[in-house]
């Protein structure tokens, strides 16, 4: 064996030692690595622009949305109570402590225009409760003005439009389907909200976000812009 090939050899073999020895993670991409520290600086600020927004976050996803309703018979009749008419759901959440923590993850994408996705995970715990009302007007055309109202709108705001507020008997036989919980009943969560923000090559923007564990099945979190 020449010298120079051992040589090659044992540099080779203390090559393959040094790195199987080392505990940190491998390098980043230089690329990666860039956007990397380039999301770990902006975090802060995308923070206190997305906690600034939040008040009016949460009052947007308190809005009216066509709901379906599952009652139990009542006590004098076997037909399932307010089912004949459409029912508008208003899942209103405030939250019970202001958010001061997140932590930060980047990853890799697909899409040609935001190559990079930076996520702000925020630990959050709300109150919440879910409201609903229908119409009980004569004819269609007068129901179907009061539902075209009251989705989009507030609780308040569809009830001085004309939406019924569930009586008694209802809100406590009836429960939002997929919530399973019943009308104004309160409940608090605890989680965390995923804030996704795309890199455009020059600055971080908005995309999404949601809670995980989710809030509801159907739900897909706030598409509010964040400026």
């Amino acid at each position: 064996m020449s010298e120079g090939f051992a040589g090659l050899l044992l540099a080779g073999v203390f090559s393959i030692t040094t790195a199987s020895g080392q505990e940190s993670e491998p390098a980043q991409p230089p690329a990666e690595a860039e956007v990397a520290q380039e999301f770990k600086a902006a975090a802060p600020e995308l923070f206190k622009k997305w906690l600034e927004a939040r008040p009016e976050q949460l009052r947007d996803r308190g809005r009216g949305e066509l709901a379906n309703l599952i009652c139990t018979p009542n006590l004098w009749s076997m037909l399932p109570i307010a089912r004949d008419q459409p029912s508008i759901q208003f899942l209103e959440c405030k939250d019970s402590t202001i958010p001061t923590e997140y932590r930060i993850d980047l990853r890799k994408t697909d899409s040609v225009l935001t190559l990079f996705e930076g996520l702000i995970i925020v630990p959050v715990k709300m109150s919440c409760s879910i409201n609903a009302a229908n119409s009980n007007k004569v004819t269609a055309k007068t129901r179907d003005e009061v539902i075209t109202a009251c989705v989009g709108a507030s609780y308040e705001q569809c009830l001085d439009a004309g939406g019924k507020r569930f009586p008694g008997i209802g809100r406590r036989r009836c429960v939002v389907e997929g919530l399973g919980l019943r009308l104004e009943t309160p409940f608090s969560y605890e989680g965390a909200e995923y804030v996704t923000f795309g890199w455009t090559g020059s600055r971080w923007e908005f995309q999404k976000q949601h809670e995980e564990p989710a809030l509801r099945p159907t739900n897909t979190g706030g598409t509010k812009k964040i400026d």
